[in-house]
């Protein structure tokens, strides 16, 4: 099996990287789709687990919109477990990557969804209780 990978990424490396880098972000959607399952069943527990191993998927691949919803994903989680400051922390984390994209963006259309995004994690946590 490596010496077959080898080959592939030999023959066309950038190709061979692209594809791990797919596939290393769907294994990622995997987790988090499993984790918002758990989060609607009230299984929050393996909610948060599941978010977190999404996490290192999204971080390696660098989808800063993914890092973003995972980590409001988790303050949710967190939140409904009655631990507020894992949950503020990760709101915190969470609108200063939508706040990073936002810069990133700045004039273009997205700019408004991270604004978006930014407001509602904000109300958040101002709902539990931190301003």
């Amino acid at each position: 099996m490596i010496g077959r990978l080898r080959s592939v990424y030999d023959a066309a490396p950038r190709e061979a990287v692209g594809q791990l880098r797919k596939l290393i972000g769907m294994i990622g959607n995997v987790e988090g789709n499993l984790g918002g399952n758990a989060l609607e069943a009230g299984d929050v527990q393996v909610a948060e687990k599941r978010f977190e191993n999404a996490m290192p998927c999204y971080i390696e691949i660098q989808a800063g919109e993914r890092i973003a919803q995972t980590l409001a994903n988790l303050a949710l989680a967190t939140s409904r477990q009655n631990e507020l400051e894992k949950a503020c922390k990760y709101w915190k984390e969470s609108i200063s990557v939508y706040g990073q994209l936002k810069d990133h963006d700045a004039g273009g259309l997205n700019e408004i969804r991270w604004d978006a995004a930014i407001t509602r994690l904000q109300q958040d946590m101002e709902d539990a209780g931190y301003s």
